[in-house]
């Protein structure tokens, strides 16, 4: 038996560890901290057997550690370094309470409701054509890229809540549009606006930009196909004042990659602002930007590296910052082809994922878009695409 002074003394003893913990006087103090829910990296694993997002826990310090594997009832598309061709094809809603993936082997699209790092599946549903590769969000409208078949198209979905408080897709009625381009389409990126007026998708293999607006109904109708002012658009991210980036891949050719910028009227005409900037380097596949929109990324796949552009809050033109932000090259010289980029929800973190040897790497990001290294993550399959994070 213990009795009522001993018991008290535990409790003391119990109350000054806690303390001594939360103030960080405790050994292993700092890696309770550096374990605080943060947030997350998503990758898509494409199998053809059985598609699944692969999650990583993000710690506080922006390291990663696998928090698991969640199924999505549909199919991959296969293996390559950059199997889908695209941007997008994982994405968080606004709030990061649902992450949506699509199976681009079989048709669909799957929505998941996200609680910590867990990830719970609601809904596989049609993706109304074949071969979805990208997907945009705003607000309650979710729109789909279908790239294959004789006629790529986009398709729009209702995000509607259940009784049930979780949420599913419908398909909004009369939303599917075809691209001009027909099959030589080979679109890569679907996204919205930042006001949700107006879709825009890059046709790298027809040189081109395509516009569609959106009515209050949900709707998308064409506007235009716009010849691209650089060589092969690919990813596209918006900064402020609905201005439009695009990483420009110049066809693999050397030392050839650039970003341009468009400005998106209320229309959804497409006006350029800055004609490609070169980054000196090859083959600038993906974008993002920042929240507060004045730093620009592109990863250059064939080089191994990451190139920074500071974009004008005014005008919405481009200057280089930085040809060679990070390296992301292996021990051999050989590129490490980073095939995909995402901010964290609070932009302090950038993490690539490299298709060269299956792996995310993350990168602190500061002010003036430098970047330093901070996490490496591996297991991936060689099939995986696509990335998101929160």
């Amino acid at each position: 038996m213990i009795g009522g002074k001993s018991v008290a003394k535990l409790f003391c003893m119990f109350s000054a560890v806690v303390a001594l913990a939360l103030l960080g006087f405790m050994p292993g103090a700092h890696l309770a901290a550096q374990f605080t829910n943060a947030g997350a990296v998503y990758v898509l694993s494409n199998q053809p057997a059985e598609n699944a997002v692969i999650v990583f826990h993000r710690n506080a310090d922006g390291t990663l550690h696998r928090a698991g594997r969640f199924p999505t009832s549909g199919a991959g598309y296969g293996s390559g370094p950059n199997p889908l061709g695209s941007q997008g094809s994982l994405i968080l809603s606004a709030d990061n309470r649902l992450l949506f993936a699509v199976n681009a082997g079989s048709d669909s699209i799957t929505t998941f409701a996200v609680v910590g790092d867990a990830l719970t599946p609601l809904q596989t549903i049609s993706s109304g054509g074949t071969q979805p590769v990208s997907l945009t969000v705003h607000r309650d409208a979710l729109y789909v890229l279908n790239a294959g078949g004789e006629s790529p198209n986009i398709t729009g979905f209702r995000i509607t809540p259940e009784p049930q408080q979780s949420k599913t897709l419908v398909p909004i009625v009369a939303s599917t549009q075809p691209l001009p381009s027909g099959s030589a389409a080979t679109p890569a990126e679907i996204s919205f606006s930042p006001d949700g007026r107006a879709i825009v998708v890059t046709e790298p293999g027809a040189n081109q930009i395509v516009s569609f607006a959106v009515s209050q109904s949900g709707r998308a109708s064409l506007v235009n196909a716009f010849a691209a002012t650089g060589s092969g658009p690919f990813g596209l991210a918006f900064s402020q004042n609905s201005v439009v980036l695009t990483a420009n891949t110049a066809n693999d050719a050397p030392q050839s990659g650039s970003m341009s910028s468009y400005r998106v009227s209320e229309n959804a005409e497409l006006e350029p602002v800055s004609p490609p900037v070169m980054d000196k380097q090859t083959a600038s596949t993906w974008a993002t930007v920042t929240d507060n929109g004045r730093i620009a990324f592109t990863s250059n796949t064939m080089s191994g590296t990451i190139s920074s552009y500071a974009v004008s809050p005014g005008t919405g033109s481009l200057t280089l910052v930085q040809p060679t932000g990070a390296s992301l090259v292996a021990q051999d010289g050989r590129s490490l082809m980073p095939t995909g980029m995402a901010l964290s929800n609070d932009g302090r973190y950038l993490y690539v994922r490299n298709g060269g040897n299956q792996t995310v790497s993350g990168f602190l990001v500061h002010s003036d878009g430098s970047l330093v290294p901070v996490a490496q993550a591996s297991g991936l399959p060689d099939t995986a695409a696509g990335i998101a994070a929160r």
